[in-house]
């Protein structure tokens, strides 16, 4: 929950204050990249050498062992598994968390292209996450959650998240708003939707957003509508 939130309100930042979309990029590049690069390396050396059920020659000559370098760009998505690595489990992953940089840098690309509108960036970042805020609403109070089948997706409510609080940065909001929110707010929700309502709203619209979330949760609640 705190990552997704963090992370949008600082990415949100930087691509404010970045010059160029390339400078962003570059910073956003040497964030995550290097140490992914190791991580990568010592993943697909050490848990091959010690886990994979194939020999030491069938690991390293396997397509499959170096295709695992892909997840240096999550962007374009992730392998989870290495040849041979934990196949005697039932789950065969390995970093499993790492799913998460997937949604983050496909975020930051969405964050930087708003940022490319320059003196209007901050109007246009209203526009654009202010409209997917109510789309999303309306996909479970008007749709009951099938109007967009994505959107009942656990990482559709962290991209959220990672949204609005980047409307905090432009609505000028002290960085501890984002600590207080998730701390009073995390765990008062059990679905998705909830979640969204009582993080979201509160993250994006201050106090306001805060009353409001909270009233319309609680009428969800009372009407017994399906929430997911």
């Amino acid at each position: 929950m705190y990552l997704f939130s963090i992370t949008g309100y600082l990415t949100t930042k930087s691509a404010a204050t970045s010059i160029t979309l390339v400078k962003f990029a570059w910073k956003r590049l040497l964030r995550i990249q290097p140490m992914l690069i190791l991580v990568c390396l010592f993943s697909l050396i050490f848990l091959g050498l010690l886990f994979s059920s194939l020999t030491t020659v069938q690991y390293f000559s396997s397509l499959y062992t170096w295709t695992y370098f892909r997840n240096i760009i999550p962007v374009f998505g992730i392998q989870f598994q290495l040849h041979g690595v934990f196949s005697n489990l039932s789950d065969k992953g390995v970093n499993g968390y790492l799913w998460t940089l997937i949604v983050e840098e496909r975020l930051y690309i969405i964050v930087g292209l708003i940022a490319v509108f320059k003196a209007k960036k901050r109007q246009a970042f209203f526009v654009i996450v202010g409209l997917l805020n109510a789309v999303y609403i309306a996909h479970y109070l008007l749709f009951d959650g099938d109007f967009i089948i994505y959107f009942n997706e656990s990482q559709m409510q962290y991209a959220m998240m990672f949204l609005n609080a980047g409307l905090l940065y432009h609505l000028n909001f002290p960085f501890q708003f984002i600590f207080e929110s998730n701390f009073v707010f995390c765990s008062t929700s059990r679905s998705y939707f909830g979640k969204y309502i009582t993080i979201n709203l509160c993250l994006g619209m201050g106090s306001a957003g805060c009353h409001f979330g909270i009233c319309i949760y609680q009428k969800c609640v009372e009407q017994d509508w399906h929430l997911r």
